[in-house]
């Protein structure tokens, strides 16, 4: 995976267990917590799911909460530090953004040689839902990607919840519903 995936996921660690608890996890992982989070540097998957493991058990969380809760600091991460820009490019509401991320991710693949990028594609919507499915490129994610749909609730201003229904190891589809309160929906 990328760099940028393991800041956020050092920022999540540390704002819950400090800069310590970080270094923690980058040991149990049997990883040099300097060079694990090089932004457009490409890591193994099996190096972040190590990070990954290592960081729900300092957590004393369970993975598939561990993946929710950091899809949800993800998209926290993503819309407020310096990939902002990048992220606001995606759209001004949860539908546009969510059909607007395949072209983001392209857009990240181009830059970063060696990148595995899936794909999203919106299925239906109505007045206050949207159906989706991601097509992986690797394994187990459904968690992390329901936590992104969370965190683009809270990042839209959105009263919600997501739902997972239907899922293998590569495929995930997701139920988002929320409130079609029009005057928060949008970002500027």
């Amino acid at each position: 995976m990328y760099g940028m995936i393991h800041q956020s996921l050092q920022e999540m660690v540390s704002e819950r267990s400090g800069v310590e608890g970080w270094e923690t996890v980058c040991a149990a992982a049997n990883i040099d917590h300097d060079a694990a989070t090089t932004p457009y540097e490409v890591y193994s998957d099996e190096m972040t799911f190590r990070l990954i493991a290592a960081a729900a058990n300092k957590l004393d969380l369970p993975i598939d909460d561990f993946m929710d809760d950091f899809g949800q600091s993800w998209i926290h991460f993503a819309s407020q530090g310096k990939y902002k820009t990048v992220f606001q490019a995606c759209g001004s509401d949860i539908k546009t953004f969510i059909q607007n991320l395949d072209h983001c991710h392209q857009g990240v693949s181009t830059t970063m040689a060696g990148t595995k990028i899936g794909s999203f594609k919106l299925l239906s919507s109505g007045s206050g839902w949207l159906l989706f499915r991601y097509n992986a490129a690797r394994p187990g994610l459904g968690n992390f990607l329901k936590g992104l749909m969370k965190g683009l609730l809270v990042y839209f201003d959105l009263l919600g919840s997501t739902v997972i229904t239907a899922s293998d190891e590569y495929t995930t589809e997701i139920l988002v519903k929320f409130e079609p309160n029009l005057s928060k929906c949008t970002k500027p």
